[in-house]
């Protein structure tokens, strides 16, 4: 396992193997990893147990479930064992944050099998809280609980159980803890399971959260309930303890000081710890459904697409022509050829050899300097000539005439090489006197 055992550093437990170990150092803190299911373990014998031969010391150091479950746990003892749960005895140390699903803890109705809980068989100066056992059952002689069998000088703080207790005696037991004895605190904690007596006992009836409480004993039990009504027991046995209906024990207003904030939480159901997240829901029970539905009949009609016509009217149309006789012009434009004269300049600036002398050999260099090439590109025009020859008109009529403008633009276009040249529109032009 890893870790080193203290407090600070608990051994950290993750496989049932591991959970087998803890036997193995009694005094040293662990601490569970995730969920264990010990369905393939088979029979377990509880941790410092007695198996009626040899004396076993309780566990003495500390167990954190942070919040995980252990799981399918079985007990199976015939014939003089006591102490029997996942621990069998659990001593001065603190038991906390552990659930327990579907333990089973089965004894021989003619041993003397006894102090029994899915948790704790005897827990003596210990305390233990937030802890609990769903879905299990518990059958032992006498001084067995749902989750612990007896306690001693300890505490029990926010714990519950839904376990069936069955006692085989006429001695006692309790839906969350079988007999609570001298200084014990018991707090905010709760059961819902059945408890059976097989013989006749003067506990029946009256232990459906504890059985034996020790009077006179400086024992203290606060806003603890149990469910009269699936526990089939009535009564409670001491003041702190309330027997309440189903319906009321899943009341949020039936818990009287409790954190329903940081520690507890219920939805329609039995209170749960928030430590372990929302509960899941046990299955009830599985029912089969049939069902039928009558034959369908459809009623349908074919359906044609409606058809749209459309018709487009268009009244005639009537133009106006209109001749008219223009006075033709007729304009002629003429381009001179363009002449260039381009100027070409180098210029060297400098021009020389050195030598650079060195402690090695000389080395020569020739160095040139010379300036980029300047080019000067000049253009002239020639002026543009025009010859214009006009038709007068041939009668005295009114003539309505259409002029078009034709530009015959001169353009140079630009080459850079640091020569730079723009060009000029000389367009031809003419007017008409009508």
């Amino acid at each position: 396992m890893l870790g080193a055992g203290t407090q600070s550093d608990p051994y950290i437990v993750k496989t049932p193997d591991d959970l087998n170990n803890v036997r193995n150092n009694l005094t040293a803190s662990y601490q569970l990893g995730n969920d264990i299911d010990m369905s393939s373990w088979g029979n377990w014998n509880p941790i410092s147990f007695y198996d009626g031969n040899n004396w076993v010391n309780g566990f003495s150091g500390n167990f954190d479930g942070k919040g995980f479950r252990i799981k399918n746990l079985t007990v199976n003892k015939n014939n003089n064992e006591i102490y029997l749960g996942l621990f069998g005895q659990f001593h001065n140390g603190t038991l906390q944050n552990v659930g327990m699903e579907n333990v089973q803890i089965n004894t021989n109705n003619a041993g003397n099998c006894s102090y029994a809980g899915s948790l704790v068989g005897f827990s003596y100066g210990a305390t233990i809280k937030n802890c609990f056992s769903i879905n299990g059952s518990v059958k032992a002689k006498d001084e067995s609980g749902g989750l612990i069998g007896k306690i001693d000088t300890g505490i029990v703080h926010n714990c519950y159980s839904s376990n069936q207790v069955t006692i085989t005696s006429e001695y006692y037991g309790g839906g969350l803890i079988g007999s609570v004895d001298s200084n014990s605190v018991v707090r905010n904690s709760y059961s819902s399971g059945r408890v059976i007596y097989t013989n006749s006992s003067s506990y029946n009836g009256k232990s459906g959260f504890a059985g034996f409480i020790r009077s006179n004993s400086n024992i203290l039990f606060e806003n603890c309930f149990f469910d009269k009504q699936s526990s089939n027991q009535e009564t409670s046995p001491t003041i702190g303890i309330s027997g309440k209906t189903t319906i009321e024990m899943k009341n949020q207003s039936t818990y009287t000081n409790w954190d329903f904030t940081n520690t507890w939480l219920i939805k329609n159901d039995y209170p749960s710890l928030r430590a372990f997240g929302v509960p899941i829901v046990a299955n009830k029970g599985t029912i089969s459904v049939n069902a039928y539905t009558n034959s369908t009949n459809s009623l349908a009609a074919k359906s044609q697409k409606s058809v749209k016509q459309l018709e487009t009217f268009q009244q005639p149309v009537y133009t106006n022509s209109e001749r008219h006789i223009a006075t033709l012009r007729l304009s002629e434009s003429y381009g001179l050829p363009i002449f260039s004269v381009a100027e070409k300049s180098t210029r060297t600036v400098r021009s020389g050899q050195f030598n650079v002398i060195t402690f090695i050999n000389p080395i020569s260099s020739s160095v040139e300097r010379k300036s980029k090439t300047f080019k000067h590109l000049l253009s002239s025009l020639s002026p543009l000539g025009s010859d214009i020859s006009v038709l007068y008109p041939l009668s005295t009529r009114v003539i309505n005439a259409h002029v078009y403008a034709l530009e015959t633009p001169s353009r140079a276009y630009m080459i850079e090489n640091i020569s730079k040249v723009s060009y000029m529109e000389n367009p031809s032009s003419w007017e008409v006197i009508d």
